[in-house]
């Protein structure tokens, strides 16, 4: 919304994120959350029952394709989760070195997040195992949250490896250039020696019931149960399904690929073009390396004739991954990836993929009780029981049925989320911190008189609608301004009481509430701009003000040449404008106040096909009133 005051630094030091987001991640992410939904409901709800692709114990399809493609296209989650996590860090711990943070703080923050991941993972298990049996008999099982949780604190010691290794007196001799292709290496390197090590160590199958392996190394390298058959109610052990280190690997690989993206500052198209290659290249090598190198498949012996079907193929040890597995699975993550970042997005929460990636956490956790409470349904009916479940078609259904569920509460989630501070886990962001502004006069009355002018005319087009009175419906953009808002009041006093607030911080709306209980007309939203067609429900508008907000988002390209922005730049500016004009009504006006000018900022603003104006404000310190028009379909 627009701001009288816009802050820059935060008294604190914690500077402020750009709040960018690559939306391709969150879409593949969303995909590999529908895919894992298919595995896990299968255990609670269908009779498709086979065992894992264990290092002593192989599944044998006995070429039913159909039940064996409801297996592997889950087997793109786990390295996909892994991948996109390592990608995350490498994006969050720039962002927020570039902002100021010690490595201090950075490694508290994601030891509390590895923390709340294992956590997670106990609230999860309950819904899977017997409650009871779960709590008595003190069963510990290593689910993937488990290993992502160790794994996400692991990624920043390994940036904080890499961060002080470039910073070295040696390497910072080095051009740009030279110093991002040893990056890539040295990630490339690391990632290919943690792919190679379980091949390396795992045992022969027999192992695994005349060898007595310590809990530690089945913790941090072995999956397996501790003891005995951890199926039995009286199994008191530990099951470790995902181990630490053998996921390491694909972690490594998602920060190399997300620091290396971040130092050439690649845009959506050469992204696109780098996971296309990479996924072939992976695919590519995997072909050889099955047919020929046996020991890159773990145990080849269990695995199915590659020479009878492409099952035979794809079928490949998955606990711990081998390498054939890891570049077939990465291969597929990397192509719908590189599909993702080719094809233009709309930033559109409503898109089901884009909800579930952007909140997977959440999906992950309830998903299980969303499936768990069918299955008890189902059994109170007498539907299912312990030997028989459901029939495929009955349990397709059940299964969209579950996705439709998680839908609306992953949707009620991330508006929550969205109220919250991006750092932290609960919505403290803004509540008592002082904060540091730059002064844009909103008080000064040619800027008035620039607002007036134009809400005005707007009054005047839409007057059969308004009966002539300047309340006309207008909407101000995000603000980040908690102590006072003149521009607020300003409005009132001159007779516009039709209008419309939002920011993503709950705090913020709250005290603007607060601060304005004399102006019962006003409606505070919490939203994001980047999702104005969700947060304000559709609703359409005469005016949109954005006072500084612009600004605030383009200071996360710090590097780009104003003359020349980013591909990823003018991604963000049309994808914020694209928000705008879907709850702009034909006609109506886009106002920007800034101190950009136009030769810098009218580019960028017209990008949209708006019709821009600009207004020349101040005598001192000027400012600019960017007053663009949307065009009435003719």
């Amino acid at each position: 919304m627009p701001t009288e005051l816009t802050p820059l630094v935060t008294t604190t030091g914690a500077g402020a994120p750009s709040g960018k987001r690559l939306i391709a991640l969150d879409l593949l992410r969303g995909v590999l959350m529908v895919f894992m939904a298919i595995d896990h409901s299968k255990g609670l709800l269908s009779n498709m029952q086979y065992p894992h692709e264990q290092w002593y114990d192989m599944p044998e399809y006995n070429g039913n394709v159909y039940h064996f493609m409801t297996r592997f296209v889950t087997s793109f989650c786990a390295p996909g989760f892994f991948f996109l996590m390592g990608w995350g860090v490498a994006l969050f711990v720039e962002s927020r070195r570039n902002a100021g943070w010690p490595w201090m703080r950075i490694f508290k923050h994601y030891a509390l997040r590895g923390l709340v991941l294992i956590l997670a993972q106990e609230l999860t298990d309950l819904a899977v195992w017997n409650i009871p049996q779960r709590i008595m008999n003190h069963k510990y099982v290593t689910t993937v949250l488990f290993a992502l949780g160790i794994n996400i604190f692991l990624g920043a010691l390994i940036l904080n490896v890499e961060y002080s290794a470039v910073s070295h007196p040696t390497v910072a001799r080095l051009t740009k250039r030279q110093t991002t292709v040893l990056t890539a290496l040295a990630y490339a390197v690391i990632a290919g020696v943690l792919t190679v090590l379980p091949s390396l160590y795992v045992p022969k199958p027999e192992a695994a019931d005349t060898v007595e392996f310590s809990t530690w190394y089945l913790l941090l390298f072995l999956p397996k149960a501790s003891e005995g058959d951890w199926r039995n109610p009286d199994f008191r052990g530990v099951l470790a399904i995902y181990p630490v280190v053998p996921w390491l690997a694909h972690t490594v690989w998602g920060i190399g690929i997300g620091r290396i993206s971040a130092r050439l500052k690649l845009g959506a198209p050469r992204l696109a073009l780098l996971n296309m290659v990479l996924g072939i290249a992976m695919l590519f090598t995997a072909i050889p390396l099955r047919y020929n190198a046996d020991w890159t498949s773990i145990n080849p012996e269990l695995l199915p004739d590659i020479r009878t079907s492409f099952i035979g193929f794809f079928n490949n040890v998955k606990y711990p991954p081998s390498i054939v597995y890891t570049l077939i699975t990465l291969a597929g993550n990397h192509i719908l990836l590189g599909v993702f970042f080719a094809v233009k997005q709309k930033d559109n929460a409503a898109g089901i993929l884009r909800v579930f990636g952007s909140s997977a956490l959440f999906f992950y956790m309830t998903h299980f009780w969303t499936y768990q409470l069918f299955a008890y349904v189902l059994a109170a009916c007498g539907a299912v029981d312990g030997s028989s479940k459901l029939t495929d078609g009955a349990y397709w259904f059940c299964y969209l049925l579950g996705l439709a569920v998680e839908y609306f509460l992953c949707r009620s989630y991330g508006a929550f989320k969205s109220s919250t501070s991006k750092d932290s886990l609960w919505p403290e962001h803004y509540k008592g911190a002082a904060v540091t502004f730059v002064r844009i006069e909103s008080a000064h009355k040619s800027l008035n008189a620039q607002y007036l002018q134009h809400l005005e005319v707007v009054g005047g087009d839409f007057e059969a609608k308004v009966e002539g009175e300047p309340s006309v419906p207008s909407f101000n953009a995000q603000s980040k301004n908690p102590p006072i808002s003149n521009d607020v009041d300003m409005l009132e006093q001159d007779g516009f009481t039709n209008h419309t607030n939002i920011d993503y911080s709950a705090n913020v709306i709250e005290n603007m509430k607060a601060a304005h209980l004399t102006y019962p007309t006003i409606r505070w939203i919490v939203g994001d701009i980047f999702e104005l067609q969700v947060a304000t429900a559709g609703e359409m508008y005469d005016t949109i003000i954005d006072k500084g907000t612009l600004d605030a988002f383009l200071t996360g390209f710090p590097d780009d040449d104003p003359w020349d922005p980013s591909q990823e730049c003018l991604e963000m500016v049309e994808r914020y404008l694209h928000q705008v004009c879907s709850v702009l009504k034909p006609g109506g006006l886009f106002i920007q106040i800034t101190w950009a000018q136009p030769h810098f900022r009218k580019r960028l603003v017209g990008i949209n096909g708006l019709e821009v104006t600009v207004k020349k404000v101040g005598s001192d310190w000027e400012y600019f009133v960017y007053v663009c028009k949307k065009n009435t379909p003719t």
